[in-house]
């Protein structure tokens, strides 16, 4: 899972999620609704803040499609698989709409996943 979170890492208010691509770059997929408390503790306790090197430490990601609202988020080490639901309203590898958190998928590495549109 990429690889940024907003709200506190120990306790996210949701996540922003990445895939690494065929030339090593993370690249953003989706971003969910706001997580449970349940959830947000679950994930809390395996997060880890990204270090100086995060792809995305500068980056920016805007609220919705078309925004100029930034979002405040957190780098986390992209080391987790998760598990999601989204829509069909997929483009340039991403989805359009906020997807829903379903769990950690500590049966997967994230380099197990497909790249993006794979």
């Amino acid at each position: 899972m990429g690889a940024a979170v907003t709200g506190p890492v120990a306790a996210p208010s949701t996540l922003l999620l990445g895939r690494w691509d065929t030339e090593d770059r993370l690249r953003f997929i989706a971003r969910t609704i706001p997580l449970t408390p349940a959830a947000g503790r679950e994930l809390g306790v395996l997060l880890h803040l990204g270090d100086e090197n995060h792809p995305w430490m500068r980056r920016s990601f805007y609220a919705a499609w078309g925004s100029k609202e930034v979002i405040d988020h957190r780098p986390v080490t992209p080391n987790l698989a998760v598990g999601f639901a989204g829509d069909t309203a997929i483009a340039d590898g991403r989805y359009r709409h906020p997807i829903r958190y379903l769990r950690v998928r500590d049966d997967l590495d994230p380099e197990q996943l497909p790249p993006p549109g794979g």
